[in-house]
């Protein structure tokens, strides 16, 4: 899409010829499927805890809003007391997530204490953390229902 033109004001970073991956640079909140298409598979790896808790719901109904049925992302997220630190990055907990994206099936994959690593920030509100989780989530969505009706077989998993 990228290389042939079809995404004015977008970007690749590579051509489909090495490997079929493409990035496309825009304002992720004004991005549709008429843009875009659907994606099947998707790898937040440090957008949702960037983005502002007033702004959350916002990001991740444009994120589901390009996700194909029985899509699935992969969600890098982390979890501890928000009153310790600022952010970004935010704290972001599996039940936020699961509020987030109520019609899909939520798995933690998972958790490993990091917060080792931001108290090695010197001078920071990090530097006093005392616990800090990084956690990474399989979120599946489900089939529309009436798919479901018409062919029960199979699973969304």
């Amino acid at each position: 899409w990228l290389s042939r033109g079809l995404l004015p004001g977008a970007r690749s970073a590579s051509s489909p010829a090495h490997g079929g991956v493409w990035i496309a640079v825009r304002d992720f909140f004004k991005t549709s499927r008429k843009d875009l298409g659907t994606f099947s598979r998707a790898w937040d790896r440090g957008s949702l805890v960037a983005v502002p808790p007033a702004v959350r719901s916002q990001y991740a109904a444009a994120l589901d809003g390009l996700m194909a049925p029985k899509g699935r992302i992969l969600l890098s997220c982390f979890d501890y007391d928000q009153a310790m630190a600022p952010g970004p990055p935010f704290a972001v907990t599996i039940d936020e997530v699961r509020r987030l994206f109520p019609r899909y099936a939520v798995r933690e994959l998972w958790r490993h204490d990091v917060a080792p690593e931001f108290r090695s920030r010197k001078g920071t509100a990090w530097e006093s953390i005392g616990h800090m989780d990084e956690v990474t989530l399989l979120l599946i969505k489900p089939r529309p229902l009436w798919r479901k009706l018409l062919w029960p077989f199979g699973s969304d998993e």
